[in-house]
């Protein structure tokens, strides 16, 4: 838990320094919906972008199409991006005050009772979460114990520019 509070304030830094701002705030209009579908043909470009040290995040704008940022209650910042078919995701957080990072890239799954894992293809750990879809096209993230946000649909450029960036200036913690 202590590593995923440092990530997501490293995030929050970083998250300032790119100023995305919008609201984080998901409107409850419409139900939460859920798909997910089965691309295996993208996962293996994604893995090697994820063991690259050095790689551009703008090299995957074909594969991440779809973006999200956010802003913890610890005011840590995070990056969700996934492929259209929902099997592949990045999900990102930093702790600013340390500048340390927390990430999951990897195969992204849905359960039959409605959870997502996310499996690190570098680490093998996996981050288990429910997602909840809003009609203003924010989603909400419940981590459990972990805890849990609000992500708001951003340009891939902004995505990729926070994710370089936590690349280029956080230490990775897990």
């Amino acid at each position: 838990m202590k590593k995923l509070s440092t990530l997501m304030l490293a995030l929050a830094m970083c998250f300032i320094l790119v100023a995305c701002g919008a609201s984080t705030t998901p409107t409850t209009s419409a139900e939460p919906t859920v798909s997910a579908g089965s691309t295996d043909a993208v996962a293996p470009a994604v893995v090697e972008a994820s063991e690259e040290a050095s790689g551009d995040w703008y090299d995957y704008a074909d594969v991440f199409t779809t973006t999200y940022y956010g802003i913890t209650a610890a005011n840590e910042p995070v990056v969700f991006v996934m492929n259209d078919a929902e099997d592949f995701a990045v999900l990102a957080v930093v702790n600013p005050d340390t500048m340390e990072s927390v990430s999951f890239v990897g195969e992204m799954t849905l359960s039959d009772d409605g959870l997502y894992t996310i499996t690190d293809t570098t680490s093998n750990l996996s981050l288990t979460f429910s997602a909840e879809f809003y009609e203003d096209g924010s989603v909400a993230l419940d981590m459990g114990d972990l805890g849990s946000l609000a992500v708001m649909p951003c340009e891939q450029s902004e995505a990729f520019d926070l994710l370089n960036e936590i690349d280029a200036s956080t230490t990775s913690v897990a």
